[in-house]
């Protein structure tokens, strides 16, 4: 699958506001949203690989598990977005609040790092949550209950939309199956997520398609 697949680059974790790209010239095979293959780099996936055969154990950053595909991506994207603005704030960067949005003891911050993804980072005395969605509210249940849309056609509907708004900013999706033989079997779905760099020529999500793909996941 690699000899037919095309090449593209990842983004290192914690790299996504300068465009950080992982240097390795080990592949694996990343699926986009539409089914695309991508050559990527395979410590993007299993950073502890040093050797020519790939780790068992993928980096936790962006990795999910669901019964449902569209679930399971959603849940590592939001991961590896929220992590970012986590990462960013560690680094010193001054995340805004979001308004409206803090309760309590606990202030919600806008987590967006190089994107226009509604992103929240919740920071409290003993709490630090994130997550990422279509709209803020989805972001703030994603934090805090791992899920947000009711059913697999509104995940589906959601995942598009952020999808497509990462291609306003030259980001495409990428996947990569991590499951088990015995989690296939299963019906478990496992995936790590990947923001990728890829040509803008190539991507298979339409960046023009944005405004519409999210009125769709808005609206359920």
């Amino acid at each position: 699958m690699l000899s037919s697949a095309r090449r593209c680059t990842a983004i290192t974790l914690g790299g996504l506001a300068e465009r950080a790209r992982i240097d390795d010239d080990r592949r694996t095979t990343a699926r986009d949203l539409d089914g695309g293959t991508w050559s990527i780099p395979a410590s993007a996936v299993w950073p502890t690989s040093v050797s020519s055969s790939r780790s068992t154990t993928p980096q936790p950053v962006g990795a999910a598990t669901a019964l449902r595909r569209e679930r399971a991506i959603l849940q590592g994207l939001s991961d590896r977005l929220g992590r970012e603005g986590v990462l960013a704030r560690a680094a010193g960067v001054d995340l805004p609040t979001v308004q409206g949005l803090s309760s309590g003891d606990v202030v919600v911050l806008d987590g967006r790092v190089g994107h226009h993804v509604p992103t929240v980072v919740m920071i409290g005395e003993h709490v630090l949550r994130w997550g990422a969605g279509s709209t803020w509210k989805r972001a703030v249940d994603r934090a805090l209950y791992a899920t947000s849309t009711p059913d697999n056609n509104a995940s589906r509907s959601e995942l598009r939309a952020v999808a497509a708004e990462l291609a306003t900013v030259g980001l495409t999706v990428g996947v990569v199956d991590v499951g088990t033989e015995l989690l296939q079997a299963s019906g478990v779905f496992r995936c790590s997520v990947q923001l990728l760099l890829c040509d803008d020529q190539q991507s298979r999500i339409s960046a023009t398609a944005a405004a519409s793909l999210t009125e769709a996941a808005t609206a359920v």
